[in-house]
């Protein structure tokens, strides 16, 4: 098999189509060992983060209950306000991804958001490929048929 440019471009196009889709696979909560549960916003509040010149932030405190060994503990932990849904209100419920041995948390939305977009980029690169590879096979015209 002649390996041309049009081999060459659609290997690369499946190679990091598999790679995206990896990433994807990699970044899921579950595949990373995060373990779900139910929070509650308790607060929301302002204060100066020394990390961005001390403009004033608001934060979302989260109130959610974990498993260490065999205990649960009630812990509460405080987010940017970016990373809760748009109209969080005290009370409302959240989905808190949490590393049972760490001290790794994040909020159910934001976790997902590097999975999908890794997943789709993987998809349309592998898409691109296999129309590549048959409009290739057909001879260089396109049938869809």
């Amino acid at each position: 098999m002649k390996l041309s440019p049009t081999n060459s471009f659609r290997n690369v196009l499946f190679v990091t189509g598999f790679m995206f889709l990896f990433l994807g696979t990699w970044r899921c909560p579950y595949v990373m060992g995060f373990k779900q549960t139910t929070g509650f916003v308790s607060r929301i509040y302002q204060e100066r983060d020394r990390d961005q010149n001390f403009k004033t932030v608001t934060k979302v405190e989260v109130r959610y209950e974990h498993d260490q060994g065999t205990e649960r503990w009630d812990t509460g932990r405080s987010f940017s306000v970016e990373e809760c849904p748009s109209d969080c209100k005290i009370g409302d419920r959240v989905t808190v991804f949490y590393e049972p041995r760490g001290k790794n948390v994040m909020i159910g939305r934001s976790m997902w958001v590097y999975s999908a977009v890794a997943g789709a980029i993987g998809c349309l690169f592998i898409i691109s490929g296999l129309v590549l590879f048959r409009v290739r096979q057909s001879g260089g015209r396109e049938d869809l048929s």
